[in-house]
């Protein structure tokens, strides 16, 4: 699983090289994406770690790259900048091409502290025909030299989307962090059934700016975890090594106590394959929507924003779920396995049963 150094594939289209320097790739702006009218940039301000993934004319494409937010409104990775918007009102964040740029806007959301960022590109068919869609998060990198082995260990769970020589898959991951490095993890499941269940050790190195490579044995993943310490992101771009697999990885923290939901509004984004649906609509799709928990029914009261499956923009939608374990996991649909983090400011589900829908996905939200 060891992340490729060349971040970026070659370009297939000379007309879109700026959508292949930044990974940003086609969103179109729908259901209050963009400026309000107020901003708040400072909240994207510093050294981040950007991860991607991407599945186009049905081959996935993971990435990673260091990024810097200036605070003022641009980003500055791979020697390019870039503008960028953060909403006043609701942390709505705005990716604003150059004039002139093949690429469209895209859009997201920034995290209250600013430590966390995501945005999906949900439109499967853009204007130059790529067949794509892609989810990228961006994570700070720790500042005062603050992370440390000590400070990363626990248990996390990690909902995972990859391709290996079998296909597409989706899994979730549990893994133990020791305070000296090494771990263990193990398989609790897995869209091929043959992976569940399976176990094995792991050694891990973090920097003290957050960023760490895992090694699980077969190969090494880079990655960052956030400086609270109850989310990570990695990424293994390279089917080459030994494990001949890519995988985009999400890992939240286990609480010690159940953890609740947010009573604020979260911006969730779904990323995966749907294979009940043909082109040009799927099986890949994305799709970013709102979501707002009600405890007492236990579901969330979801509006689409938008959703490459072509369901329209202000299609309001139920989900209903299981009360949340001490751990901070949950059922959602029956089927969708989540997690909550131990705030509450995330949370993160992976469907790997495709029994009922024929769907594999990952989602994740920030309040």
């Amino acid at each position: 699983m060891k992340i490729r150094n060349n971040i970026f594939h070659p370009l297939r289209y000379i007309s879109i090289t700026m959508v292949f320097i930044f990974g940003l790739i086609t969103i179109i702006a729908s259901g209050g994406d963009g400026d309000d009218g107020g901003t708040n940039n400072g909240l994207l301000s510093g050294d981040y770690h950007w991860n991607t993934v991407e599945i186009e004319w049905d081959h996935m494409n993971i990435r990673w790259s260091d990024m810097f937010a200036d605070g003022q409104g641009t980003i500055t990775v791979v020697g390019q900048t870039i503008d960028y918007q953060i909403s006043a009102a609701d942390r709505t964040l705005s990716i604003l091409m150059p004039t002139g740029s093949t690429a469209e806007d895209e859009f997201g959301i920034v995290s209250s502290d600013g430590d966390v960022a995501i945005i999906t590109d949900a439109q499967l068919v853009d204007p130059n025909d790529q067949r794509d869609v892609e989810t990228h998060i961006l994570i700070r990198k720790s500042t005062n030299n603050i992370m440390t082995p000590a400070r990363m260990s626990g248990e996390f769970i990690i909902s995972q989307i990859g391709q290996n020589a079998s296909g597409y898959y989706t899994s979730q991951v549990g893994v133990v962090l020791l305070s000296g490095g090494t771990g263990t993890w193990e398989i609790l499941n897995h869209t091929q059934p043959a992976e569940v269940g399976l176990t094995g050790t792991l050694i891990f190195s973090v920097a003290t700016d957050g960023v760490f490579t895992l090694d699980n044995g077969s190969g090494s993943d880079t990655g960052i975890i956030a400086p609270d310490t109850n989310v990570f992101v990695m990424t293994d771009g390279d089917m080459l090594d030994g494990d001949g697999e890519q995988v985009f990885s999400i890992g939240v923290r286990k609480s010690a106590s159940a953890p609740v939901f947010s009573s604020d509004n979260y911006q969730l984004h779904f990323f995966g394959n749907d294979y009940s649906n043909a082109y040009p609509i799927g099986p890949q799709f994305a799709a970013r929507w709102n979501a707002v928990e009600d405890a007492v029914n236990l579901k969330f009261d979801a509006t689409a924003i938008v959703d490459s499956r072509g369901i329209s923009s202000g299609t309001p939608v139920s989900i209903s779920h299981t009360a949340v374990a001490t751990d901070g996991t949950f059922v959602a649909e029956g089927t969708d396995l989540g997690i909550v983090s131990p705030d509450g400011k995330y949370f993160a589900i992976v469907e790997t049963d495709q029994t009922d829908d024929f769907e594999m996905k990952i989602g994740f939200a920030i309040d």
